[in-house]
């Protein structure tokens, strides 16, 4: 540089002066974030997430800068919570929110969830007040002071708040497959046995989890190969792995709690056998509750001499259990009342030149867990009053003892409240300083706001304690303490002490705040208390049975359990520390769960095969539900065939019909498979609900055809015909005997005295059995020709579908009567006694297309029972083809009109139809008959008889005769050996082209024919052989000629003609069937007549005597008939059983020695013949009979006797027919008279 450049340079420094410029101040706030908070997994399911963390702490104080300094400290204020999922924002919480639960989540999906604490200082927070209150322009920020988060976080300056990120939390929620973990929860419960209180005081965490089964609830959980489960758990207080194993049944395991403010980390892992495999399932974590953390203290400066404040923050809480409140020691000593929870600032009386050691101890809500520990002693030396505030110090010490001897203390006297009850205020007091002699009494004065006038009580200097009695309950009061001395000078006083008398807690009352188809939340509002009482929590009832306890700084509880429809009543109660001032029952908040009542399906009616159709009413909704759509659901199972392999696989058939609008009520399932069950239900779609809600199922299957009705049958008159035919055969077979005897004694008795009396008695006798006989006949009206019978049965099921309408007889497999009503179980039917079986069944009716249903069982009834009661008819009186009540039904009433007939002639009386026994025996006539299965002509009776013969005489469609001929048939097949049975169809008037075939079907289709016993013929078409006939051609007619041979080809077939043609019958004398011949061994006919039987029985003694008769020996021992006969000659009249009016007239007659043909060696056999010898003393001694001697012209037999090498053409000759007369009316007459 020159010297110039150097001179000017220097003068320009002289010209230049340093100036100083200060900017404005830039406010620059560093972040204060809170510890973060640590967020815990509490629960989870398939479908949702539970969190779970505690409020952090927001009150951290400062180191102080020097030792006379006061501290200071960071207050924050909670502006609430954003918690962020995968990363991205999900929901934000209020300050108050400590869980959380994440709904609708999508399983099997990986969750990253985050909460971030959002706080301020509380300086920046009143500012971000004030600027609200200006934005509003006059209105009242304080009716505003609630700003959401979402309004705060919406500033321009969101960006200055703090945050505090927590740990990420990772859940995978599980899969909802068979034999998977779906859900795990855990809870607290607390210990509710009071002896193992001291073992587990801490009470019990309830874990609780579900599996996935696969179909429905009843499949075994063994069925997914689980054996069981496997828990294990950690706790922060050991970090040692605990394991326990489970049976498959558990679902609840209790762990108990061995230390508070733990957490617990816990898993539920199924154990799978080796078959299976599965993910490890997610852990749950749960924070166990304990007593809170002391509080955290500080002093700031303060420039009064007199007192001083501190200020604390909330300290940290643990599983829920929440403060009552603060309190403040002094020296070790309690001053003050309780501070309430929510204050956070105290101001504390001082006197200068004293030293206090301050501490605080935060009370526990909950009474089973105890107090916090002691804050850390915070110690405050104050000066002299007048040095001033600048001699003020604070310093903080872990040691709670000071040194007050050194220290000049003020006079002073410190009171406390012991104790508060609802009427009662106990208070102590200490003084310090102050010589006990200088002291002459203690005043203690008080007054309350319900009574303003102060009163007071003197107490001895010594007294520390005093109770203040009737006091009004929640009131304040006001107390104070005073040392006196001499002449009433106050040496010194207590600060006035407030304090409130306890009393009940206000009742709570319910709002609703929320009601959707998953939860009904109801809060309320936090209730007042009064004096020391401190509200504990809640006891929250539901339907009256619920009661869940709630803590105290919750004031709202979600119900999610619901049922939709269902109508809930909440109760609520505040509960405090003292039992007896717990608040009152709430009035009762009824709820209605919103949601719609599933129908219940009922199955109606359809008109199509394979198909189902169901009906629902209308459904009842709450909570302004609307109804979207129906959907109608129907599955099943069947079997199909599969392709290539032998074997049925078992498939689900499903299906859908929908959507169907709000206002249908039906649904109809076609193509359905048969036989196939159906489970049918109804999915009723609402808005504003995702999923549907299923009615009901009902099972069912398609229409079938309704079962057929099991029946009973009912024969009325079965025993009373019985009872009737019994007593009518009694009186016939005895009217007979007495008849026959009667025409003996008119045609002479010489063994008689008094024949005149015997035959008055006879006749008496004939005509009261008449009477009774004609009573019976009668009685046998109502049980002829037609019976009732009752059908009953029980009302077939049907399915609901194939309605049953009525049922219908079938008799014979033929509709009978009309349709029968549904409701209909019994019928009378009139059946027929000329069906012989009546097949009954009844059938099912229904008007679906599946049609009726099959037959019942069907009950074979028999009406051969209720037949007209036939005997035996004249050939003159029946006819062909005539039922009941027509004349010449072959009913017996009508032969009986016939015989009783006083102007009946000869051919109709006793005499000529039943002759009994010949005494006189004559050769039959020699005629020829038709073979019915050979169809050639022979002799009716062969030439030369080896046994004797019997002979029936019927007409094939007679009643009375084939009667007899079952007896006749069944007698011969049991003596076919010994003796020889034929069978004559007689007087049938039918035409010679079809009767032969005609009468050999009956005989087969009733089981007559047997060749071997029974030899069936016809004498219909036979006429005497006439004048060319002769021995050589009688004695032939064992070689069965041919008719053309015997001259019978001009045999006319016209029914009129052969009325006209004299017949085998009546060369016989047979007037009428039944007739029976017995011809012995020699030929000769021994016996004619007829019998009435009712059952084989009777048939059976009665031909087993008249065998014996005919071949002249003795019957058995026990033979009634015999029996029946008198033992005296003179005729003996007995009553007769149930008619004392009806005798019994019997002859005896003398006993005949021989032997019984029935019997050899014990055994009963044929006939063995023992001929009686001849002789005037064996001849019986018993009237002879001869015909009558009015009617000389009927004696027939015995005029015409003739050998047996020259038969003649009849042996009664020519009968003389008499006009059919019907009977009088009134008293019947006898056939006799004299």
């Amino acid at each position: 540089m020159s010297i110039d450049e150097k001179r000017f340079a220097d003068r320009d420094d002289q010209n230049y002066r340093n100036a100083q410029v200060t900017s404005e101040a830039i406010v620059v706030r560093t972040k204060a974030p809170v510890d973060p908070p640590e967020m815990l997994l509490t629960g989870y399911s398939s479908n949702h997430i539970t969190l779970y963390w505690e409020k952090p702490a927001l009150f951290t104080p400062l180191p102080k800068k020097d030792v006379y300094g006061c501290s200071n400290c960071i207050k924050r204020t909670l502006i609430g919570y954003r918690l962020d999922v995968n990363g991205r924002t999900h929901t934000k919480l209020g300050p108050a929110a400590q869980n959380c639960t994440l709904t609708n989540c999508k399983a099997d999906k990986k969750y990253t969830i985050v909460l971030i604490a959002l706080t301020t200082t509380d300086r920046d927070h009143k500012k971000r007040r004030k600027k609200v209150q200006m934005e509003s322009k006059g209105t009242d920020w304080r009716a505003n002071s609630a700003i959401s988060i979402d309004r705060e976080t919406n500033k321009e300056d969101q960006d200055e708040y703090d945050e505090a990120v927590s740990k990420p939390v990772e859940v995978v929620l599980p899969r909802p497959q068979p034999g998977a973990l779906v859900s795990l929860e855990v809870d607290f419960t607390r210990n509710a046995n009071k002896k193992n209180a001291n073992e587990h005081r801490f009470g019990f965490l309830r874990v609780q989890w579900s599996m996935q089964l696969e179909g429905d609830e009843t499949t075994s959980l063994s069925d997914s190969g689980i054996e069981g489960f496997d828990i294990s758990y950690t706790s922060s207080h050991d970090n040692k792995e605990h394991t326990t194993a489970l049976p498959i049944s558990a679902t609840i395991y209790e762990i108990p709690i061995k230390a508070e403010r733990s957490v617990y980390n816990i898993s539920v892992q199924p154990a799978y056998s080796d078959d299976y495999y599965f993910a490890q399932t997610q852990s749950v974590q749960f924070q166990c509750p304990g007593s809170p953390d002391p509080p955290q203290l500080c002093c700031p400066q303060m420039k009064h001499a007199d007192h001083f404040n501190i200020e604390w923050g909330e300290p940290k809480l643990y599983g829920g259990v929440d403060i009552k409140g603060y309190q403040v020691y002094m020296n070790d000593k309690k001053i003050g009342n309780v501070l309430h929870p929510s204050h956070r600032k105290a101001v504390i009386p001082c006197r200068p030149q004293t030293q206090y050691a301050i501490s605080m101890i935060a009370l526990s809500a909950d009474s089973n867990f105890d107090d916090s520990m002691p804050s850390e002693d915070i110690v405050i030396v104050t000066a002299s009053e007048y040095q001033g505030s600048d001699t003020f110090r604070s310093t903080t010490s872990t040691t709670s003892t000071c040194s007050v001897d050194t220290l000049n203390l003020i006079q002073d006297v410190f009171a406390y409240i012991k104790d508060v009850t609802d009427n009662t205020v106990t208070l102590n007091w200490t003084v310090n300083g102050v010589d006990d002699r200088d002291i002459k009494y203690i005043k203690v004065q008080w007054s309350s706001v319900a009574s303003p006038q102060v009163l007071d009580t003197k107490l001895a200097s010594d007294e520390t304690e005093y109770t203040i009695y009737r006091c009004t309950s929640g009131t304040n009061h006001f107390i104070r303490v005073f040392a006196m001395g001499k002449k009433e000078k106050v040496i010194c006083k207590s600060k006035q002490l407030t304090v409130q008398t306890s009393a009940a807690i206000t009742t709570p009352i319910l709002s609703l705040r929320s009601c959707t188809f998953t939860h009904i939340t109801v809060s309320w509002q936090e209730p007042r208390t009064y004096g020391d009482t401190k509200l504990t929590g809640y006891k929250l009832g539901i339907n009256g049975a619920d009661d869940i306890d709630i803590l105290p700084h919750i004031t709202t509880y979600t119900f999610t359990k619901g049922e939709m429809c269902k109508v809930y009543r909440f109760t609520i109660q505040a509960l405090c520390n003292k039992e007896n001032l717990h608040s009152s029952l709430s009035n009762p908040l009824v709820v209605t769960w919103p949601g719609v009542l599933p129908p219940v399906l009922r199955r109606v009616p359809t008109n199509k095969r394979n198909s189902i159709k169901v009906a629902w009413n209308d459904l009842y909704t709450t909570g302004g539900v609307k109804i979207a759509e129906f959907k109608g659901i129907c599955e099943g199972d069947c079997y199909e065939e599969r392709k290539g392999r032998k074997g049925l696989k078992n498939m689900v058939k499903r299906q859908e019909v929908g959507s169907l609008h709000p206002e249908i009520r039906v649904v109809e399932f076609i193509n359905l498979l048969p036989n196939t069950d159906y489970n049918i239900y109804l999915e009723i779609k609402i808005h504003g609900l995702e999923s549907p809600v299923k009615s009901e199922p009902i099972m069912g299957k398609v229409a079938s055809v309704p079962g057929p009705p099991e029946i009973t049958v009912k024969v009325h008159g079965v025993e009373e015909r019985t009872e009737l035919d019994a007593k009518v055969c009694g009186y016939i077979n005895q009217r007979d005997r007495l008849l026959q005897q009667l025409d003996r004694y008119q045609c002479g008795n010489p063994l008689a005295s008094k024949p005149n009396v015997q035959i008055a008695r006879l006749t008496s006798t004939v005509a009261d059995i008449e009477t009774d006989l004609l009573q019976c006949l009668q009685d046998l009206q109502p049980y002829s020709g037609t019976f009732d019978v009752d059908v009953e049965w029980e009302p077939a099921e049907d399915d609901g579908d194939a309605i049953v309408t009525g049922y219908q007889v079938l008799v014979s497999d033929k509709p009978h009567g009309s349709l029968l009503n549904a409701y209909v179980q019994q019928t009378r039917l009139k059946l027929s006694a000329y069906i012989p079986v009546h097949k009954v069944s009844v059938v099912t009716v229904t008007n679906h297309p599946v049609g009726n249903s099959e037959p019942s069982n069907v009950i074979p009834v028999y009406s051969e029972a209720f037949l007209p009661y036939s005997f035996f008819c004249f050939h003159s009186v029946h006819s062909k083809n005539t039922q009941y009540p027509n004349e010449g039904c072959c009913t017996y009433s009508d032969s009986l009109a016939r015989e009783m007939d006083p102007d009946t002639a000869r051919p109709y009386t006793i005499a000529a139809v039943n002759m009994g026994l010949l005494k006189r025996r004559v050769p039959p006539a020699a005629v020829t008959v038709l073979d019915v299965f050979e169809g050639a002509w022979h002799l009716l009776i062969p030439t030369r008889l080896r046994k004797p013969t019997v002979i029936l005489f019927w007409t094939k469609w007679c009643l009375a005769s084939r009667i007899a001929m079952d007896f006749f048939v069944r007698y011969s097949r049991e003596h076919g050996k010994r003796i020889s049975f034929i069978t004559c169809c007689c007087a049938s008037y039918e035409s010679t082209s079809s009767h032969r075939h005609s009468l050999a079907e009956i005989i087969v289709e009733n089981a007559w024919r047997n060749d071997r016993s029974i030899r069936h013929c016809c004498s219909c078409h036979s006429t005497t052989p006439g004048p060319h006939s002769s021995r050589k051609s009688a004695s032939s007619s064992d070689k069965r000629t041919p008719r053309s041979k015997l001259g019978h080809d001009d045999v006319t077939s016209s029914t009129d003609s052969l009325k006209n043609v004299t017949g085998v019958a009546e060369l016989f004398g047979i007037q009428g069937v039944p007739t029976f011949v017995v011809i012995n061994p020699e030929g000769l006919i021994a016996w004619q007549g007829r019998y009435a039987a009712c059952e084989y029985s009777a048939f059976q003694t009665f031909a087993d005597h008249i065998l014996c008769e005919a071949m002249d020996v003795r019957c058995h021992a026990d033979c009634e008939l015999c029996l029946e006969k008198s033992k005296s000659q003179e005729p003996t009249m007995t009553p007769l059983p149930g008619n004392p009016r009806s005798v019994k007239v019997t002859i005896s007659e003398p006993p005949e020695v021989t032997s019984n043909w029935f019997e050899e060696d014990g055994v009963k056999t044929g006939p063995t013949l023992h001929p009686l010898p001849s002789g005037p003393s064996m001849r019986p001694r018993g009237p002879t009979i001869r015909p009558m001697t009015s009617k000389p012209q009927n004696r027939g037999i015995m005029k015409t006797l003739s050998p047996n090498d020259s038969r003649p053409q009849s042996a009664m000759g020519q009968p003389t027919q008499a006009p059919s007369k019907r009977m009088r009316v009134g008293r019947p007459k006898s056939s006799y008279s004299h």
